[in-house]
């Protein structure tokens, strides 16, 4: 009886699959941003002139190139950060003895804030390389004000996500009143 109880606590298997996906997700979008940065400043500004032409051209929208290569920080880190949001989130599950398992609704926001802010620092570090980085390609600068973007499209994000964590505990809280 000891013995089945015992292999029952083990390995998650299903979210040790999907932390090794999460996981190489990003590992493989830290790529595509280093990819990016990596091109000369030339490339780069090829790059922002067609989106600017097909946003005018699709939906008569005339924006500037700062605006784009801002936007362009400001979703790629946020894409980043909830990467490794999810990422650690699922890697948190994997084990059944973790106590972060079964998550009471009391302790839920410790979890998520734990998420959170190993993602962020993720997206912290991996921005201020990205930006060292740049100073070693040609026609490209390091700008303190990208690192600062690119930390606000994570922190957008995480807000975001917990906008919805907090109305999924709304709602769980409803349900369990009226179920009552």
């Amino acid at each position: 009886m000891e013995e089945t109880k015992q292999k029952k606590k083990g390995i998650r298997w299903l979210y040790l699959l999907l932390s090794i996906v999460l996981w190489a997700m990003v590992l493989a979008w830290m790529w595509v941003i280093f990819a990016l940065s990596s091109e000369t400043g030339f490339a780069s500004s090829s790059r922002s002139d067609v989106m600017i032409r097909f946003l005018d051209q699709n939906f008569g929208l005339e924006v500037s190139v700062l605006f784009i290569r801002k936007a362009a920080h400001f979703f790629e880190y946020a894409l980043l950060t909830s990467l490794a949001f999810f990422a650690f989130a699922a890697t948190s599950r994997v084990s059944e003895n973790n106590p972060l398992v079964e998550i009471p609704v009391s302790e839920m926001k410790s979890s998520f804030q734990t998420n959170a802010m190993l993602s962020i620092w993720i997206t912290v570090l991996y921005a201020v390389l990205d930006e060292y980085h740049q100073i070693f390609v040609l026609g490209r600068k390091a700008r303190i004000t990208d690192v600062l973007i690119d930390i606000l499209g994570g922190v957008f994000v995480l807000v975001f996500l917990r906008i919805i964590v907090a109305l999924m505990l709304i709602n769980k809280k409803r349900s369990e009143c009226s179920d009552l």
